[in-house]
């Protein structure tokens, strides 16, 4: 939920910047800005790409491991053999003693499954933790930006106002002499 937020964050800001960009009037200013932002836009897209699959990946692991789980626990008690147990009227010890060998050994490769479960866990951990520096330093560089191009814009508006009131003073000079 909460990389799903800070893509959302980023994705805002990469609109807002575009926009920004758009603004511009000098067509140079305007060209360098959105190749920077189709740079970061594509960036993002790729560490979004990542995020998906790792996390696609992840879903599917775990459903596999739940199915292999399931199979392995029930394939030591499974209906089948609980009825030939009943059929052969098998009450013996050694019975007992084979049932809980079976049932050990269930465990034991259930243990070792969980195990290996925990390092691919632990391995999409780290890709998901570095797909959230990613998009972290991207979501700096498009903050920086956006912060520049509402400067620049400030700027532009101020220049523009300035222009504005040379012309009014020039109309006015011209009036009076």
């Amino acid at each position: 939920a909460q990389l799903r937020k800070v893509q959302d964050t980023l994705e805002e800001s990469l609109d807002r910047a575009k926009v920004c960009a758009e603004e511009q009037e000098s067509d140079s200013a305007r060209g360098s800005m959105l190749a920077k932002l189709q740079t970061h836009a594509a960036q993002f897209e790729k560490v979004n790409g990542r995020v998906r699959r790792a996390m696609v990946e992840a879903k599917a692991l775990r459903e596999a491991t739940r199915t292999r789980e399931r199979e392995e626990l029930m394939g030591a008690t499974s209906w089948e053999s609980v009825q030939t147990a009943k059929l052969r009227g098998s009450t013996g010890t050694a019975r007992a003693l084979a049932k809980s060998g079976e049932v050990t050994e269930g465990l034991q490769r259930l243990r070792n499954s969980l195990a290996a479960d925990m390092e691919r866990t632990a391995a999409t951990s780290s890709v998901l933790d570095a797909s959230s520096k990613v998009i972290t330093s991207t979501q700096r560089e498009t903050g920086t930006i956006d912060s520049r191009l509402s400067k620049a814009k400030n700027l532009l508006m101020r220049i523009g106002q300035r222009n504005c009131t040379d012309l009014s003073l020039v109309i006015f000079g011209i009036l009076i002499f």
